[in-house]
């Protein structure tokens, strides 16, 4: 009779776990050039359109900002393999091994952020897709950051 009583609070429990371990396995958000063009424009920025500068069958959209404290961009690769290793060659240029580094790596997900109190840079690739963001106005690219939701 006991052992009936407490199935259900272990169900319970066991239910609660399992949704508390799948929140982890949420997808990561992809960014679209609408979503780049609207967000730079929110922090104040001018959105450039440079597809036309890179090959169409390895570069599909090319978005960036620039102005005299910030650069930022956004690129669609035509493959997801582009993407990871622009990626990693773009990481290597900007990773110094300074505390306060973040790493997130996976096979569709890739996010590098660093800040302090004279440079914030942002990389993160979602699939075929390659967001960076670097430059001395930090207060701007943390808005951009967060209208981006990355």
């Amino acid at each position: 009779m006991q052992n009936r009583k407490r199935l259900p609070l272990l169900l319970t429990a066991l239910m609660l776990v399992f949704c508390i371990a799948l929140t982890g396995c949420a997808g990561r958000r992809s960014v679209t050039a609408e979503d780049f063009s609207a967000a730079c424009e929110t922090a104040g920025f001018e959105v450039t359109d440079a597809s036309e500068s890179f090959d169409a069958s390895v570069i599909l959209t090319a978005l960036t900002v620039t102005d005299e404290s910030v650069s930022a961009g956004l690129f669609v690769f035509a493959s997801a393999d582009s993407a990871r290793s622009n990626y990693a060659q773009m990481l290597s240029g900007v990773k110094t091994g300074a505390s306060g580094e973040k790493f997130v790596d996976s096979s569709e997900y890739n996010r590098f952020y660093f800040s302090d109190e004279s440079a914030t840079t942002l990389l993160y690739r979602n699939g075929a897709t390659l967001l960076f963001a670097t430059g001395s106005d930090t207060e701007k690219l943390d808005a951009l950051i967060d209208a981006l939701g990355v």
